[in-house]
């Protein structure tokens, strides 16, 4: 049975891991807002279904981020001086865990939803849902093991859940490997059909972006639980434990707005030194090109010099 004393932990050393866990996690969770907002804005028609898995992830990653800065408050705020609240555990097993393992649950269903479409083959897709799946029941189990442990420091509650947690992380880079090869053979069999340039350049972004996506998230899955076995002590996987589920969600967010085409956009504008700019969107318009769709959305962009500016300019 372990115990408080065989690992070793300082706490004052683990409190600059956890401050770059906190300020990564804010600010995924800031680009994750501007993602939200831009689907929100270019696909007011995209199904209800997908609406709800977006703004369902939307929702537990604001939880997320509620319930870390309340820990970051209680470390660093009301309890400042208090070394021994840094290897607290607090709500890491809700927001880390337990959070973190549905959020990348969630996503991994979509994939496995859009495999079994695309693929005509429920047997893949029900084999990606069901790693999906069992990667969450295994999050959930760590962070339940590590919430009622009788254990009180970072270190040893990372021992002791440490089955729970490798199989969690395992069978979720698994999930996402299988996802990426999927997507990507799937994709490339519909390309060089010669039926359309534009269409075959678009499958081609799509599969990089796939891949790159699904690399990230392969990666920092693995990394993750390398650093919790190999330095359990040291707090290092606090800083990746708290970003795992805002980098699904931004993932996810990320290839469903590479259908936004921005117009008058940066490349087709040269601007003066001494000009003034302001920008304001126009309403997303969809445009078909044989069997894809984008959305279009225009920035109209206003420019003036400083010298003759005034508030009629405004009128």
């Amino acid at each position: 049975m372990i115990s408080e004393r065989d690992v070793p932990v300082h706490p004052p050393a683990t409190a600059g891991y956890h401050v770059i866990g906190y300020f990564l996690n804010w600010g995924f969770f800031g680009a994750l807002c501007v993602q939200v907002f831009l689907f929100y804005w270019a696909f007011p028609k995209d199904r209800l279904f997908l609406k709800l898995v977006v703004y369902g992830l939307f929702a537990l990653d604001i939880i997320q981020t509620a319930l870390i800065t309340r820990d970051a408050f209680f470390k660093f705020g009301t309890h400042f001086g208090n070394v021994t609240t840094f290897a607290s555990l607090e709500n890491l097993w809700l927001s880390v865990f337990v959070i973190n393992a549905i959020s990348g649950t969630i996503v991994q269903l979509f994939f496995a939803y859009r495999i079994s479409v695309l693929s005509k083959s429920r047997i893949l897709g029900g084999l990606v849902a069901l790693l999906a799946v069992a990667g969450c029941a295994a999050g959930m189990a760590s962070g339940i093991r590590a919430k009622i442990s009788p254990l009180t420091n970072l270190g040893t509650i990372a021992i002791s859940t440490k089955t729970e947690f490798s199989v969690w992380l395992s069978i979720s880079a698994a999930c996402d490997i299988l996802i990426t090869t999927s997507m990507v053979t799937i994709l490339s069999r519909n390309r060089g059909t010669g039926l359309n340039p534009e269409t075959d350049h678009a499958i081609k972004k799509i599969i990089w972006l796939t891949v790159e996506t699904g690399t990230l998230t392969t990666v920092v899955a693995i990394l993750t639980m390398a650093l919790t076995i190999a330095f359990p002590e040291k707090a290092y996987c606090n800083i990746l434990m708290d970003i795992i589920g805002k980098i699904y969600s931004n993932n996810f967010l990320v290839i469903l707005n590479r259908r936004i085409r921005i117009l008058d956009g940066r490349s087709n504008i040269t601007q003066s030194a001494t000009q003034q700019d302001s920008f304001r969107f126009s309403p997303p318009t969809t445009k078909r090109s044989g069997t894809s769709e984008t959305t279009e959305v225009k920035i109209e962009r206003q420019v003036w010099p400083e010298n003759n500016y005034s508030r009629e300019d405004d009128m």
